[in-house]
């Protein structure tokens, strides 16, 4: 309580208990400290004027030759399609080893399926399915970040997602061989999945996938390189 000065009447607060309805529920409340996700520019296009152009947006100045367009290198393709379904095979296995043990590590929750068995090891779910429950988990925050390496919190959606390509390129059996910086880059996802989930025994297993891979690629392309020199007339041959 106090006194008011002016009239020397005492003043009594007033208890939060007592407030109205519409005080208690006039003051916004903020659920989440994350940032606003940032609005896409091209959604706030304007419709064209008379002249059929968009004054709101501009296009750059192109200096080079539309004529002519230079042909893309071409990336070595050494290793068969074989070679490539083993590896990504071997990729897949690991990795559910690794998120299954994360799973049960911390106690995460798995949704009952009726569609689906009850997991009971690893091989109990495809890659891409431990992949889409873990996203879930992440977008529903129900993962601290002290579980993840450097406390990669924000980068951990992110990380998986990269490794999503290894299930589409082994579902489809129709395609043509990847390139063997493509095959890499596969076991570099991979790499950094386990790492995130501090699996080092998961990261040991897909390093020890990176070396012989490499150590494939780089005996193939020498067996080429050597198959084009004695396709070549004797004088052309480089000493």
């Amino acid at each position: 309580m106090w006194t008011d000065r002016s009239s020397g009447v005492i003043q009594k607060p007033i208890s939060p208990v007592n407030r109205s309805n519409s005080q208690l529920t006039s003051t916004p409340h903020r659920t989440s400290t994350s940032s606003p996700a940032k609005a896409n520019p091209y959604h706030n296009r304007r419709k064209a004027g008379r002249t059929g152009q968009d004054e709101s947006f501009y296009v750059l100045d192109y200096h080079g030759d539309k004529t002519e367009a230079l042909p893309l290198p071409e990336l070595d393709v050494t290793l068969s399609i074989e070679a490539q379904d083993g590896i990504i095979s071997e990729l897949e296995q690991i990795l559910s080893t690794c998120m299954y043990n994360f799973f049960a590590a911390y106690a995460f929750p798995i949704p009952t399926d009726s569609s689906k068995k009850l997991v009971r090891k690893p091989s109990d779910r495809a890659w891409h399915e431990w992949l889409e429950l873990a996203v879930a988990l992440c977008e529903k925050r129900m993962i601290p970040k002290v579980f993840l390496h450097n406390e990669r919190i924000k980068e951990f959606a992110t990380t998986l997602r990269n490794s999503g390509e290894i299930r589409h390129v082994y579902s489809n059996q129709d395609r043509s061989p990847k390139s063997d910086m493509g095959i890499l880059q596969l076991i570099s996802a991979a790499v950094h999945v386990a790492q995130i989930i501090k699996d080092a025994e998961g990261m040991d297993k897909i390093l020890a996938i990176k070396d012989t891979t490499e150590l494939y690629i780089r005996h193939n392309q020498q067996r080429d390189r050597t198959h084009k020199n004695r396709q070549k007339p004797i004088g052309l041959i480089q000493p």
